[in-house]
C-alpha cells in the first residue's frame, strides 16, 4: 500500500473515495477495495505513518492515529451494544 507525504514530510496512508480522486495525484494505479475498519486498523499498526488522509490530492481530511483509535473504540462500543440487544431479542 502506498503512502503520501505532507509538507512536513510525514507519511500517511492515502485513501480515496473514487477512482477520479485517486487519479488526481501521482500514486500507483492499483485499486484495492478494503473495509473501512480494516484500513483503520492497518494504519494503527503501521509504525512509520501518522494516520490516513482521505482524498489527499483534493479537498482532503487527515485522521491521526489518536482520531482513528477513538473512531474504532466508538465503533466497537456500538457494535457490542447492538449485539447485546440482538441477543436479548432472541
Amino acid at each position: 500500500m502506498e503512502t503520501v507525504k505532507d509538507a512536513d514530510g510525514k507519511e500517511w496512508i492515502g485513501v480515496f473515495t473514487s477512482s477520479e480522486e485517486m487519479y488526481k495525484g501521482s500514486v500507483g494505479n492499483v485499486q484495492m477495495n478494503q473495509p473501512t475498519l480494516s484500513i483503520l486498523r492497518l494504519a494503527l499498526g503501521w509504525e512509520q505513518i501518522n494516520g490516513i488522509v482521505i482524498n489527499p490530492f483534493g479537498k482532503y481530511m487527515q485522521m491521526t492515529k489518536k482520531m482513528i483509535e477513538l473512531l474504532i473504540s466508538g465503533y466497537e462500543y456500538y457494535d457490542n451494544e447492538r449485539k447485546s440487544k440482538d441477543d436479548e431479542n432472541n
